[in-house]
């Protein structure tokens, strides 16, 4: 699928995916409150006596501690994977400076008689 590159809008959205962090925080505690006092609260006190506001807090806590568990073991290696991926196919700059470098070396180690397996041998 052809891409466009548009550097003001990736600007944009780099800005506004970071300060989502903050929104995001500040609805997920809304969100347990108001799903406390509207839902459960009431139904909690026939069924089950115990789960009090602070048992509830702690049950969400888990419940976004389990959830970023998840997100480091299952889902952030195959995230950067693909970005990686991304940057080696629509030429990033960082990618062109890398191969730049890695040019630099080669040709340094080479005029300094060094061999080194952990070189890349092609570069292109």
């Amino acid at each position: 699928m052809r891409q466009y590159h548009c550097p003001s809008l990736g600007k944009v959205y780099v800005q506004f995916a970071g300060a989502m962090l903050y929104y995001t925080a500040l609805n997920m505690v809304m969100s347990v409150f108001i799903l406390w006092q509207t839902t459960v609260a009431g139904w909690a006190s026939v069924n089950l006596p115990w789960l009090t506001l602070p048992v509830f807090l702690v049950i969400a806590l888990l419940g976004v501690v389990g959830a970023m568990v998840f997100h480091w073991v299952i889902v952030e290696r195959g995230r950067n994977t693909a970005a990686t991926r991304q940057a080696y196919l629509t030429s990033n700059p960082a990618v062109r400076d890398l191969q730049a470098i890695l040019q630099n070396q080669a040709a340094i180690m080479k005029k300094l008689g060094i061999e080194d397996d952990n070189v890349r041998k092609t570069v292109s």
